[in-house]
């Protein structure tokens, strides 16, 4: 109850009072009973009347407490004090401002409660400061003291405040104590020195946004951080550096998120032309202070870097700096530009890490080179309409030029090592310009600049005795060839003719470069036959769309021979290979069209059946001495091949003759009725086999004999029964001159026969 109605009465009482206990207390050296002494004084302070003095015998309390603490070295007496300090503040605060300040509208207490705030706060400080804790016990309070004691201030002083624009000013003004703070514990507590130093450079971080917004935001915490790292260096004390790679993190997370991710956001909706040159300016920044800070200056001043938590913190920072340069690029030039600037930093981070022996540079330059190929594959190539008024063609070229000097980098990286990185970048760029063909080059000529580009980079390859660039140009090679069976043959004459023959003779160089050279391995091996084919396939096909359909299977035969004589003069298997295929098909085609398809009588004589196919047959008989003489010379030469291959290159002849002789079969089979095929048959089985005496091949010869046994077998199976009587007599007449014909040959020329088989 009340007692006394004068305040001032009362709180000189109440001092003498707790004075008196103190004092009593303090005889026993018992921290216990001192503490319950001032609990009951504060327990009384919170229990009376909402007054200025109330506020000020806390202050008294706080004060008595300190000191007692002080000399004591009472370490739990303190952190209690603490919290019922701010707790009894709160309390008064409470039942003057029910609802807390209101924003405009000051209250009468204001500056005196402010003022005891930074008072009890200053205090506590003090006492942190200057009594160093001797156990863990000890050191558990004092820890839990400096945060309380920072914690109650900040939430008190929001509380109460009535005046939002003096935040900044306050926070700024309290970082400063608190750094001056920092440095007198320096040498006494190292511990409070590192605390308070935290402390402060949370203040002076906090102090900003209330003050600036945006960019200035962002640049005075990257100025801040640059400055609390310097200061480390100055100092040679590694809290401040690593608080002020910790601000630097702070900083260009809040550089991202409230700056680049709406920007990012508005360039998926819509074109943004802007190039934001504040906020690029703000991450330029910020990249070059991270790059100094992890790269020069962890080589200048080492000692920044000798725990491992400080070079895992430098790295990172590495990496933060390759962050915000690529989005420094991407802020000032966005659309198709952007991959130009990337690669640009990626070739000077290149040539730095070359400098510095860095693998985190190196690394750095091959990620953001991936990055720009993969904006390239999803911006500059995808949207390629939508940039049809920029230079989209001169932007690829040149980085692909870009891509191509990364070649003489001599340092490795964690994704790359040396091997790798000539390899990575020339397939890069040669992917880059085929595709860049793709979208630039009109369809028809898009197979030849693919073979032209392929034959660049084999003969690149060649001269610099680097395989990755022939393998880069056989791959071309193969699109290009891929490509002309959908776009190049469906063209008119003239255009089909001179997009394709230049691909057939590129081919073909490229063979014979590849077959001349001594640098090869296996797939140069392989490209080298597959160029071969390449150019066969090229003139086949152009054949075919060109001559009349009539005329197909007579062009084949033709080339059939070139092949053949090619094999002949040059020596090399491969072209007999191609000249036996172009002669298998020749036969098929002249049988399944010109034999079945087409009508006996055509409106012109020589695209007429007989007529076709005659010639066609004539033009492979007409190539056995070719193949007789490419056997002779195969037989003075050893051919390392499988037996069946080598069976048939040693006998070339055998393909020649045989698929002529199976042509003329179905000619007569088809051309003749039914009751005259055995007279065909019989009359062509009698010249095979008197045109096998005269070459002297015993294949030849049982070929013409196994003929004339199948006519007999067809005349007592069929003729006989089924034939009209006319062309039974023909066919009986025939028969029997042939085989009579045969008997008196082989016995006249017995001994020669016997001989040959």
């Amino acid at each position: 109850m009340q007692v006394l109605h004068s305040q001032a009465t009362d709180l000189v009482l109440m001092l003498s009072i707790a004075a008196a206990m103190v004092i009593h207390s303090l005889r026993y050296r018992s921290q216990v009973v001192t503490s319950l002494a001032f609990l009951l004084a504060f327990f009384t302070v919170s229990i009376s009347h909402v007054t200025i003095f109330s506020l000020v015998a806390g202050a008294i309390l706080a004060l008595g407490l300190v000191a007692v603490a002080f000399r004591q070295r009472w370490f739990v007496l303190v952190l209690g004090g603490l919290v019922a300090v701010y707790v009894n503040h709160f309390l008064w605060l409470y039942r003057v401002l029910p609802n807390g300040a209101q924003v405009g509208h000051p209250f009468p207490e204001f500056l005196p409660s402010a003022g005891l705030l930074i008072l009890y706060w200053l205090l506590f400080r003090i006492f942190y400061i200057f009594r160093v804790p001797d156990n863990d016990r000890d050191r558990l309070c004092s820890t839990l003291n400096v945060l309380l004691n920072s914690a109650g201030l900040l939430t008190l002083l929001k509380y109460q405040s009535a005046h939002p624009e003096w935040a900044f000013r306050g926070l700024l003004a309290l970082g400063a104590a608190e750094l001056v703070l920092a440095f007198l514990s320096r040498r006494r507590h190292h511990n409070a020195f590192v605390a308070l130093v935290i402390i402060a450079s949370l203040f002076l971080l906090a102090a900003v946004p209330y003050r600036f917004s945006g960019t200035n935001w962002s640049l005075l915490w990257l100025l801040q951080a640059e400055m609390l790292f310097v200061a480390g260096l100055a100092l040679r004390e590694t809290v401040f550096g690593r608080l002020g790679l910790l601000s630097a993190f702070a900083a260009v997370a809040q550089l991202v998120i409230t700056g680049v991710f709406p920007i990012l956001d508005e360039r998926q909706s819509a074109l943004d032309g802007s190039h934001h040159v504040a906020l690029a300016i703000a991450c330029g920044c910020a990249a070059l202070a991270a790059w100094f800070n992890s790269e020069f200056a962890s080589r200048r001043w080492p000692f920044i870097a000798e725990r491992p938590v400080d070079t895992n913190a430098l790295r990172a920072l590495s990496y933060v700096a390759l962050l915000c340069g690529g989005l420094t690029a991407w802020l000032v030039l966005s659309g198709p530009w952007t991959i130009l600037p990337w690669l640009a930093i990626a070739l000077l981070l290149a040539f730095i890490s070359v400098r510095l022996r860095s693998e985190d540079l190196a690394q750095q330059a091959d990620l953001l080179s991936l990055a720009a190929v993969a904006r390239a594959g999803a911006i500059n190539f995808t949207q390629w309409d939508h940039f049809a008024h920029q230079p989209r063609v001169i932007i690829l070229l040149v980085a692909t030029a870009m891509l191509y000097a990364h070649m003489r980098r001599q340092q490795s990286a964690q994704i790359f090592r040396l091997g790798a990185i000539e390899r990575f970048y020339t397939w890069a760029a040669a992917a880059m310009l085929g595709v860049l063909g793709w979208y630039a080059l009109e369809p028809a000529a898009l197979s030849v600049a693919w073979c032209l580009l392929g034959m660049i980079l084999v003969e690149l390859g060649l001269a610099t005795r680097k395989p990755f660039f022939r393998h880069q140009g056989f791959c071309l090679l193969f699109a290009s060839f891929a490509r002309l069976f959908f776009i190049n043959v469906a063209l008119a004459p003239a255009p089909r003719l001179y997009t394709m023959l230049p691909l057939a003779a590129v081919y073909a160089w490229v063979y014979q470069r590849l077959f001349a050279s001594e640098q090869s391995d296996r797939v140069d091996r392989i490209a080298e036959t597959a160029s071969a084919w390449f150019a066969l396939g090229t003139v086949a096909t152009l054949l075919y769309f060109s001559l009349r359909p009539a005329w197909v299977s007579i062009g084949a035969a033709v080339l059939s021979i070139a092949l053949l004589l090619l094999a002949r003069v040059l020596q090399r298997s491969v072209f007999s290979d191609q000249a036996f295929a172009i002669i298998a098909m020749t036969a098929g085609r002249a049988i399944a069209f010109n034999v079945f398809s087409m009508e006996p009588l055509a409106a012109k004589f020589w695209e007429g059946r007989l007529f076709t196919v005659g010639i066609t047959c004539v033009l492979l008989l007409a190539a056995l001495p070719i193949a007789f003489s490419i056997r002779r010379q195969q037989s003075e030469a050893s051919i390392e091949e499988p037996a069946w291959r080598n069976f048939i290159l040693r006998r070339p002849e055998q393909m020649v003759f045989f698929a002529p002789l199976a042509i003329l079969i179905v000619l007569i089979a088809v051309q003749l009725r039914a009751g005259m095929i055995t007279v065909g048959w019989s009359a062509l089985g009698l010249l095979t086999f008197l045109f096998a005496l005269a070459v002297g091949e015993r294949s030849f010869r049982l070929s013409g004999l196994g003929l004339l046994l199948v006519c007999v077998g067809k005349i007592i199976a069929v003729d006989i029964w089924h034939a009209s009587p006319t062309d039974r007599y023909v066919t009986l007449i025939v028969m029997g001159a042939a085989l009579l014909l045969v008997s008196f040959l082989y016995s006249r020329y017995r001994e020669t026969i016997l001989e040959l088989l």
